[in-house]
């Protein structure tokens, strides 16, 4: 299913990355199952498919991959934009996802980056309101980094 949204430009800026905060004072540790470690398929900017099970990102939320912005310019892939960020930062690493009270994952690479605070961080997904990355989100947000800068994402349509 497509769904359009408010007027967006097109471009999937340069990535950079940046060390991402320790979250070892996340709140709601679920410590008991044993993290879901491997290489991850890319479904949307929040959600994986990691040896054979969706992996949906902890206290974020992002464009679906088939989700569309409309603008001046004609419909633009804003769910791609997310999802390929997504895609490029994991870079065809293994990942390490521990489980979360409400069933989502705090996903590392090897080199310890938090997945989730990149998309946020750079603007290509949105902390919950209650999240751990609402400072990530404002930052994101003021510097128009991501989706923030290149399209006028309906975040309403997240449920948020």
């Amino acid at each position: 299913m497509r769904r359009l949204f408010g007027p967006c430009a097109a471009v999937l800026g340069t990535l950079a990355v940046a060390s991402s905060p320790a979250h070892s004072q996340l709140s709601h540790q679920y410590e008991t199952l044993p993290p879901v470690v491997g290489p991850a398929v890319v479904k949307g900017g929040n959600l994986l498919w990691i040896n054979n099970k969706f992996i949906t990102l902890y206290n974020i939320t992002a464009p679906q991959y088939d989700d569309q912005c409309a603008g001046s310019n004609g419909t633009i892939a804003c769910g791609k934009a997310s999802a390929d960020a997504l895609s490029k930062f994991i870079g065809g690493q293994p990942l390490s996802c521990k489980t979360q009270m409400d069933q989502t994952y705090i996903c590392r690479r090897p080199d310890n980056q938090d997945i989730a605070w990149f998309m946020v961080y750079f603007g290509y997904a949105k902390s919950t309101p209650t999240g751990d990355y609402r400072k990530d989100m404002h930052t994101a947000a003021m510097g128009r980094h991501g989706l923030w800068g290149h399209f006028l994402y309906d975040w309403s349509v997240a449920g948020l």
